[in-house]
């Protein structure tokens, strides 16, 4: 059971990440895709 609940709350936090990242550079309208936001046009 142990290792069902970690599985069960990192998942949790590894999507909460995501929609972290994903919100703020909405937000900051400075990207609108993954490939920009990991990419080379990030910094342009």
């Amino acid at each position: 059971m142990g290792n069902i609940e970690i599985v069960f709350f990192s998942s949790i936090a590894t999507v909460f990440f995501v929609a972290f990242v994903t919100v703020g550079t909405m937000w900051y309208g400075s990207t609108t895709t993954p490939i920009e936001l990991f990419g080379p046009t990030r910094y342009q």
